[in-house]
């Protein structure tokens, strides 16, 4: 069985790619953000954890976290960061190889890891191979500023805050520019599905 790591950073396309990845060639996807997320749902481990580590103040009345209140103290706090990290990524680990063991009992012999801070989180290594998805600075920030209705300055400021590509570059194993449109993405991600296929051929099953 083989994983292959997708990642990319913000408005580069890289969900987009994932659901192709998904919808058009059934490839099954294991999502970070979906496993981040059900690790600190109402009830869990994670969240009490964080209650308990940061206070009620980021519980909202219904019991769920207050994503926009945490998210504003994590930016701007490295160590609040690390200490939501330590809490949150062992969870999210658990449960990556709890569905990894569960789609190779499957039969799965290539599976997509959706993640988008493979490389900032130091995970290549759950990975067999890496797929960063890029796209120019000026493309990225009109697509934030049409997806999010957001103005240009805080578009720049959203891209500033993550690992530059160039650096993502140089630990990617394959790096897909995505700056046309949506068909000369499906024909990238086409050809990529095919050759992984084609080294994956004498076992592949989707």
């Amino acid at each position: 069985m083989k994983i292959i790591g997708l990642t990319g950073g913000i408005a580069s396309g890289k969900s987009t790619v994932s659901q192709m990845l998904r919808e058009e060639h059934h490839l099954p996807i294991i999502d970070a953000d979906h496993l981040a997320k059900a690790a600190v749902a109402v009830g869990t481990v994670g969240l009490e954890r964080i209650a308990q580590h940061f206070g009620q103040d980021y519980i909202l009345k219904n019991g769920e976290l207050d994503r926009n209140k945490m998210g504003d103290l994590v930016r701007r706090d490295e160590k609040a960061r690390r200490d939501l990290n330590a809490i949150v990524h062992p969870l999210v680990s658990d449960s990556y190889f709890a569905e990894k063991e569960r789609l190779a009992r499957e039969g799965h012999s290539l599976i997509v890891y959706d993640c988008p801070l493979l490389f900032e989180e130091n995970l290549s290594h759950l990975v067999d191979s890496s797929v960063l998805i890029v796209a120019d600075p000026k493309v990225r920030a009109s697509r934030l500023m049409e997806r999010d209705g957001i103005s240009e300055d805080i578009a720049y400021e959203k891209m500033a805050i993550q690992m530059p590509d160039d650096q993502k570059e140089s630990l990617a194993d394959i790096v897909l520019h995505n700056n046309g449109n949506l068909e000369d993405l499906k024909k990238t991600v086409a050809q990529l599905v095919m050759d992984f296929k084609s080294k994956n051929s004498e076992d592949f099953k989707l």
